[in-house]
């Protein structure tokens, strides 16, 4: 996508570091904890659910950096489903199969009605993991964009009239840290953790922080460190997300250091500076990082189903196994997302805009999707 003639494509290459770390968290697990090698890496690279916190900010830059001004709220809704709607309903409907596979012989219609929420995209309003994972268990994320974009045009005015605009950030910054303390302090369980990490209401401040880095670097604001430092400070964020409170660690202790590699992500394309994040692979994967992040979940449960019974040990138990099911589960997910991308993505959305998109000015990301 472009701005001015230039691609941040950079942006695009960081989606799919994002998704790999969400698919990391769900894969990591399946490792033996006994051993040495298991321990290792469900202490240390576990914490991948800070990755769709990069979505969502994300989601709001790009959102608001590629918004023109003529733009109608009917023609934005459009273009919102036709970019994401066929390849989420696709991904309901595979989850199906899997999910009776696993059920232990629940019947398929009560796997149906329990997904009815997932199926219209709601699923992330109610506070029982039985509705808000059911289906592919990952979508409830993708429920919670269509809240944001359903605010969208209302926030595109707001976030830059807003008097004065610093107000709006600390109330937004605020969210995110008070919410946690309140569930942290009183100890609320499931429904607190539902509250902090799925409620869209609580994570659309994220969405509204990405807007207004967006409307911040229009003006001609950039980053006060560059992307070698950002992706440090990213770095050290995720892994200290690993030793707080989850209450804090799936938003609070990486929404300043995510913020930052976003905008120096983009400034690094914009001033034409290197970046690692824009190689011609990543950017690739990049744009199949919403199929794969749809995919990966579905695809893990299924590889690890035909491994654990294919050798002896099992997953979980044994590390041979457990390895070669989560990179089996890598490739095929990549695979499926490419093909979706190729297959299914692209070619459907422009048949629902009713005509060729125009560019965006930047890459959009697994959700925004």
């Amino acid at each position: 996508m472009r701005t001015g003639g230039i691609r941040l494509d950079s942006l695009t290459g960081l989606r799919f570091v994002a998704a790999l770390a969400v698919f990391l968290t769900h894969a990591l697990p399946r490792l033996p904890a006994d051993n040495p090698v298991g321990r290792l890496a469900q202490d240390w690279l576990t914490q991948g659910r800070v990755g769709v916190s990069f979505f969502f900010i994300l989601s709001g830059f790009v959102l608001m950096w590629s918004r023109r001004p003529d733009d109608a709220p009917r023609a934005f809704y459009r273009k919102r489903a036709a970019r994401i709607l066929p390849v989420y309903w696709l991904s309901q409907l595979a989850s199906f199969p899997v999910a009776f596979a696993i059920s232990g012989g629940v019947a398929i219609s009560d796997i149906v009605l329990r997904a009815t929420p997932a199926m219209l995209g709601i699923q992330s309003w109610f506070p029982d993991a039985a509705i808000y994972h059911a289906g592919n268990q990952v979508s409830w994320s993708v429920a919670d964009e269509l809240f944001f974009y359903l605010m969208f045009p209302v926030l595109a005015v707001v976030v830059p009239r807003a008097r004065p605009r610093r107000a709006l950030l600390v109330v937004s910054v605020a969210a995110i840290v008070a919410v946690p303390a309140v569930v942290v302090a009183l100890g609320s369980g499931p429904v607190g953790s539902w509250a902090v990490y799925i409620l869209p209401l609580q994570r659309i401040a994220e969405f509204v922080i990405g807007m207004a880095l967006a409307h911040a670097m229009l003006r001609g604001w950039r980053p006060p460190v560059g992307l070698r430092a950002a992706s440090i400070l990213s770095v050290a964020a995720y892994l200290a997300a690993g030793a707080v409170p989850e209450a804090f660690g799936d938003v609070s202790v990486t929404l300043a250091p995510l913020v930052l590699l976003i905008a120096a992500a983009a400034a690094a394309d914009l001033d034409g500076a290197s970046s690692p994040y824009r190689s011609r692979g990543l950017v690739v994967l990049g744009d199949w990082s919403y199929s794969f992040y749809l995919a990966h979940s579905l695809i893990l449960v299924s590889v690890s189903g035909v491994v654990d019974k294919a050798l002896p040990g099992g997953v979980g138990t044994d590390l041979a196994p457990s390895l070669l099911a989560i990179v089996g589960a890598l490739v095929a997910s990549v695979a499926a997302a490419g093909a979706a991308y190729t297959w299914v993505e692209k070619p459907l959305e422009r048949r629902l805009r009713g005509r060729e998109p125009v560019p965006a000015r930047v890459r959009r990301h697994p959700a925004d999707t």
